[in-house]
């Protein structure tokens, strides 16, 4: 099986590299929102609907939303 390479490159430590000189900050930092919404999406991470009659929502009158699935992939859509 092939290992899954991150889309940021071979550059990017990750938070995990934090573990072994900061256990504590690791662990609370594991219970923020931007460790939440910054994980790579999966049907157990993305609370959202992507069934059609509540996958949208309009930001304004210019700009709207939906959450769509493609070919297992999950996708934000911005309409303007």
């Amino acid at each position: 099986m092939k290992e899954e390479q991150d889309p940021r490159g071979t550059a990017f430590a990750g938070s995990t590299s934090c573990i072994k000189c900061h256990q504590n900050l690791y662990n609370s930092y594991l219970g923020t929102a931007h460790f939440k919404a910054s994980q790579t999406a999966s049907a157990h991470t993305v609370h959202g609907s992507f069934h059609p009659d509540s996958n949208a929502f309009c930001i304004n009158k210019n700009l709207k939303t939906v959450m769509k699935k493609h070919q297992n992939n999950m996708f934000q859509i911005a309409y303007l």
